[in-house]
């Protein structure tokens, strides 16, 4: 089994530069397509441990960023996710910062990745037992992502909240019903009553 962390002060200084501004433009996707980018069941459970972890540090719970679970999925789909390729540095040449923004999100992203875990669980277990990995999860950050591939997983956290922003400009699948107008009735003309005075006349 494999763990894997950015120096925690190391992306922290370089995600606080980014996380400054709470106007930044949403990101262009390149080389980010990936299918699994929703929180799956042990994904979610990832972000639930996260949480109690930080609450017992007396830390703000962690917003779920779908721009880093998009980022975290691909990464750990990329080779570099296990085996002898194990890195943080992707399959194109990327560190986490740059993939994130590639996947859309506006600022820097701190990494923890693992390989061979089978369990949400086992894999946050072995990372809050790891002073590195501790410190990425219980860092000055506002948002994660979660991506899990197998056995291979990704924890990308960052400064700038797009929780909100993401959730507002993503599109929605469900599609919106139009509602069918209702006829508007025609209104019948009031009868028209001769008079004697007014002559009637009848087309052939």
């Amino acid at each position: 089994m494999l763990l894997a962390t950015l120096g925690a002060a190391a992306a922290g200084v370089f995600s606080m530069a980014w996380g400054a501004s709470q106007s930044l433009p949403a990101m262009a996707l390149t080389n980010c397509d990936t299918s699994t980018a929703e929180l799956d069941a042990q994904e979610l459970q990832v972000v639930e441990l996260f949480n109690q972890a930080r609450a017992q540090s007396g830390l703000a719970p962690y917003k779920v960023s779908p721009n880093l679970n998009r980022a975290a999925a691909w990464k750990s789909a990329d080779p570099s996710a296990s085996g002898s390729t194990f890195s943080h540095t992707d399959s194109l040449g990327r560190m986490p910062s740059q993939r994130a923004q590639d996947c859309g999100y506006g600022g820097g992203a701190g990494e923890n990745i693992a390989w061979g875990f089978g369990s949400a669980q086992s894999v946050v277990n072995a990372w809050l037992n790891s002073p590195g990995h501790r410190a990425a999860i219980l860092g000055n950050y506002q948002v994660v992502g979660i991506g899990r591939i197998g056995t291979a997983w990704t924890a990308n956290f960052g400064m700038y909240d797009d929780s909100v922003v993401a959730a507002a400009v993503a599109p929605t699948h469900t599609p919106t019903a139009i509602p069918t107008p209702s006829p508007t009735p025609i209104p019948t003309p009031p009868p028209i009553v001769p008079r004697a005075s007014i002559p009637m006349i009848a087309a052939e």
